[in-house]
């Protein structure tokens, strides 16, 4: 990995979870755990940007000193940790939910989905109670979330108390089906449509992205933009890698997402964040 240098104080770190801060789907290496925390004490804000909801957060995440805010489903929501408050809401208004809900439905292609509201993921009883016929992908099947709540029809639950929504996920059997639903949700210009893993779809609000949440903070705590990095490797990583001054992907991105960033580090796997911030933070103070 080549020497990164960058002529700029970092005052915000902003940084995805799974495929980049993580080492596995929830745990933090030593090395990136003692790096986070030294910059917190160092004073450079550190801010994690995830698709996950709340209730999914790893302890190894919430348990680390130097993390302040927390941005959840791809920037719906903003959560100061410190404070123990969310502080930004980006959601699918109600109405817009039970539209988004139709259009799924109308999809005809073999698929399950998943809604988040209000820090819990719902999913109906049906593709839960028939994962393994649904779900060809045996990883999928065995990383199967604990975290689903099921419901029996999710019109209803909508329905009920007119909820809005943070993200609805969906999942898809083949790449081909997946890039058809994505040609269909883009025609509404109401949804923010984007993706995190092979073969799923994650759609917000069209206010709704990290890259915006990020924009957000930082205007809050006037914050310039050439002072954050950010990193990422998966496509609803974009907007955050181009809300920073310095974007990082690492090794295992996908390649449009190598294709912005600024500096391409380590895998998740080789402490590629941690890597980096004892370049920048770590020997220039």
């Amino acid at each position: 990995m080549n020497k990164l240098v960058y002529n700029h104080e970092i005052k915000m770190i902003v940084t995805d979870l799974d495929g980049t801060l993580l080492y596995d789907g929830s745990t933090l290496t030593d090395r990136t755990r003692q790096v986070l925390e030294l910059a917190d004490v160092m004073g450079v804000l550190v801010v994690v940007a995830t698709g996950r909801s709340v209730c999914q957060l790893p302890e190894a995440v919430l348990d680390t000193k130097g993390i302040r805010y927390i941005i959840t489903s791809n920037g719906a929501v903003m959560i100061d940790l410190r404070e123990n408050k969310k502080i930004m809401r980006s959601m699918i208004r109600h109405s817009d939910a039970l539209r988004v809900l139709e259009l799924i439905n109308q999809l005809e292609l073999p698929h399950r989905f998943e809604i988040n509201v209000e820090d819990h993921i719902y999913s109906e009883k049906h593709f839960l109670e028939h994962i393994d016929e649904i779900e060809r992908d045996q990883n999928l099947r065995d990383g199967y979330d604990p975290h689903l709540i099921p419901i029996a029809d999710a019109k209803a639950f909508l329905q009920d108390g007119c909820k809005d929504v943070e993200k609805f996920n969906i999942f898809f059997r083949t790449v081909e089906e997946r890039n058809q639903g994505i040609m269909i949700l883009k025609q509404y210009p109401f949804l923010s449509i984007s993706y995190s893993l092979e073969k799923n779809i994650e759609v917000n609000d069209c206010r709704a992205d990290k890259g915006s949440a990020v924009g957000f903070l930082a205007n809050s705590l006037n914050i310039g933009r050439e002072h954050i990095v950010g990193f990422g490797d998966g496509t609803n990583d974009g907007p955050l890698l181009e809300a920073a001054g310095l974007a990082v992907a690492t090794a295992n991105a996908a390649e449009e997402v190598k294709k912005i960033a600024d500096y391409v580090t380590l895998s998740n796997r080789e402490d590629g964040v941690a890597a980096v911030l004892e370049q920048l933070i770590c020997t220039d103070r």
